[in-house]
């Protein structure tokens, strides 16, 4: 099988076509050192339920570096392989091949972490501000006020009322008020609020 009609087989790949299960062993056969039809054959096997499942997992498994996203090759519907690209205001529906699939994973791994790592920082400063003096000072370094506060600053998506909440309470009142005019211009239905916390602010 010539490099077109490979990529043109995987393309249309089915897993539901038992047929393509001969053309997969002979690509194996072939190049048996070519991760991809193995992934693909072993993909063909689950949807299949074929006896030669359990042992060919036990081989293919040994040359993937991430188990997880080999489970999710073979247990999630074909039909998920399908994403959207936004390319201006026009949508498109692509099929994804072998590689697309692992970027895919990745990139939502990668996501999550971010998301996670920011959600922590905000259970810090929530833990800060309703119990500040349950948070022991040996944790922190001598000059936490400012670390903190340039840290914060640098990452636009962290400026939320928690971050207003900060200034407000160590009285860094003209970087509060800046924060809510921030807040009101990415938050416009809640422009009264933040105006009315600015006031209340400007008569400290």
């Amino acid at each position: 099988m010539d490099k077109k009609k490979y990529q043109k087989f995987i393309n249309n790949f089915n897993p539901d076509s038992i047929e393509n299960i001969e053309k997969l062993e002979n690509l194996i056969r072939d190049y048996p050192y070519f991760l991809e039809p193995k992934l693909y054959y072993l993909k063909i096997l689950k949807d299949n339920k074929s006896k030669k499942y359990d042992s060919e997992l036990k081989k293919t498994a040994i040359s993937v570096y991430d188990r997880s996203w080999l489970y999710d090759w073979v247990n999630l519907p074909w039909k998920n392989r399908k994403y959207k690209e936004k390319s201006n205001q026009k949508e498109n529906s692509i099929k994804m091949n072998f590689i697309d699939w692992i970027n895919y994973l990745e990139k939502n791994k990668l996501e999550n972490k971010k998301s996670e790592s920011i959600d922590e920082k905000f259970n810090l400063i929530e833990t800060f501000l309703n119990n500040p003096s349950k948070i022991e000072k040996e944790n922190f370094p001598k000059n936490t006020d400012d670390i903190s506060i340039k840290t914060l600053t640098t990452e636009n998506e962290l400026m939320t009322e928690t971050l207003a909440k900060i200034y407000l309470k160590q009285k860094k009142y003209v970087k509060a008020i800046e924060a809510y005019k921030i807040l009101s211009l990415k938050y416009p239905e809640k422009n009264a609020f933040f105006a009315d916390q600015i006031k209340k602010i400007k008569k400290l």
